[in-house]
């Protein structure tokens, strides 16, 4: 059993506490700063300790941490973490600037620490049913990469007025918070992204200051493909569609309902389907976050890869910096040319 502390009772961390516990293979610690957050939670959990305050933790005593709290703090929290010898998860956006990644990584390296980002859309049956099927060759070369993303933030999260959601120098709105999302997927798919054209607005949801709609154009490093996102905040209705054109066909990826079709050049199509459980109100599942957790686990004991490494969420964020500056400048933005990313 491996002792885990999660920092940060939202509801992200509470899912996060919950599916580390799922896998069998952890005993969950909790940080928050909300007394009465911390009650509720240990009333609910077998947790091993509580704390109020990140600082005062002896983070030696823990296997691994997993930071669910704002964007700002991942990066610096997190190298808190390794430098205590703890392997660490950080929860999507990395961060909100570039700032301290690069140096993170290094420490991560020198004291064969795991640190990797919780971009869960890779831990999606859907998803990876259509990574599989795009490696298969089955479609061919991708030529163009199309993805909607439709849903009511309000209803997903009733208290966004008093979260992170509402302030987009806190990491809130369809740039950092959605785009991330997307992006971190599509980079799984088609690899590092060469440059962005964005345009972003904020149209409707009432009591922030950060963008509600966002639409954004995609060209790649080593692919020819045009990727087109356009992702909405406020729809009524829900909505996630991928679809991936190849030079043979293309694979749509409806990760709503949870189904996967390929068509070829002869009109046949051949369907995945029962890809997604029941969700809950929030419109998510357990299932990947469980997913997620076991690759975790098993990338710290030597057993395989983590499913989204540092520096590839590095470059999300570097993608998501240049979404927020193209919209400024209404213009394209290229991003830096890596040799250390390898986007899948």
């Amino acid at each position: 059993m491996h002792r885990i502390l999660v920092v940060g009772g939202g509801s992200i961390g509470e899912r996060h506490l919950r599916c580390f516990l799922k896998t069998g293979r952890a005993e969950v610690a909790l940080c928050d700063n909300r007394p009465e957050r911390l009650k509720q939670i240990a009333a609910a959990y077998p947790l091993v300790g509580a704390y109020e305050d990140f600082n005062r933790i002896d983070l030696s005593k823990f296997y691994a941490v997993v930071i669910g709290v704002p964007a700002h703090l991942h990066v610096p929290w997190a190298r808190k973490a390794v430098e205590a010898g703890a392997h660490t998860l950080i929860e999507k956006p990395l961060s909100l600037s570039l700032e301290g990644i690069d140096e993170l990584d290094r420490l991560a390296k020198s004291t064969r620490r795991t640190v990797g980002v919780a971009h869960v859309r890779r831990a999606m049956p859907a998803m990876k049913v259509a990574k599989r099927e795009l490696e298969s060759g089955k479609i061919g070369d991708v030529l163009a990469c199309s993805f909607i993303g439709l849903y009511d933030h309000r209803t997903a999260r009733p208290d966004y007025r008093s979260t992170y959601w509402a302030h987009r120098a806190q990491g809130g709105g369809a740039v950092f918070d959605v785009s991330s999302h997307i992006t971190n997927m599509i980079q799984w798919y088609l690899g590092p992204i060469k440059s962005v054209m964005a345009q972003y607005d904020h149209l409707l949801i009432e009591g922030t200051d950060a963008e509600d709609t966002l639409s954004y154009l995609l060209r790649f490093r080593n692919s020819p493909a045009l990727g087109a996102v356009h992702l909405v905040a406020w729809q009524a209705e829900r909505t996630d569609q991928l679809i991936l054109s190849g030079t043979k066909g293309s694979i749509h990826c409806d990760a709503w309902t949870g189904r996967v079709g390929v068509v070829l050049r002869d009109g046949n199509w051949t369907w995945t389907e029962g890809l997604r459980d029941k969700p809950d109100a929030k419109g998510q599942t357990d299932a990947p976050f469980i997913f997620e957790a076991e690759n975790f686990l098993d990338a710290t004991e030597g057993k395989g890869t983590i499913m989204c490494s540092l520096l590839e969420a590095r470059h999300t964020i570097e993608t998501c910096l240049a979404l927020s500056e193209s919209g400024r400048r209404r213009a394209e933005v290229v991003l830096e040319d890596r040799k250390d990313i390898s986007g899948s």
